[in-house]
């Protein structure tokens, strides 16, 4: 009977950890995608000294949340995001605005395709 309520035990705490991830995967997902979605925004308009500024909450963002995510996010994924993260406070400070909007969009892709990766489905698990 004990190993029975071990089981249960672990099997719980597979649970719980599943969740936890997932929901800390959905924020990042969210939080990330507004504020990628506000730096296009800011491009679009022309203002660029808004999109730096949001550039750098951007990179702060994600190096605090890719510590958490490599315990169970493939690393090649995140290694592509940061290194493009890594790029765009270049482009924008130097003026390369279309190559800028376009690893914004990109930035903003690959994280959603992360979300959609990790979320259990039949897609994922099959």
């Amino acid at each position: 009977m004990k190993r029975v309520g071990v089981a249960v035990v672990v099997f719980a705490l597979l649970i719980a950890l599943s969740g936890l991830s997932l929901w800390h995967l959905h924020t990042v997902t969210q939080d990330m995608t507004e504020t990628l979605s506000q730096i296009k925004e800011y491009i679009n308009n022309n203002e660029i000294g808004q999109a730096q500024s949001l550039t750098d909450q951007v990179i702060h963002q994600w190096h605090v949340n890719e510590k958490v995510m490599t315990r169970y996010v493939h690393h090649h994924q995140l290694d592509e995001i940061t290194g493009i993260i890594a790029r765009l406070p270049s482009l924008a400070q130097y003026g390369d605005i279309s190559e800028f909007a376009a690893e914004v969009e990109h930035t903003r892709v690959l994280i959603a395709h992360i979300w959609d990766s990790e979320i259990p489905s039949p897609k994922n698990i099959f």
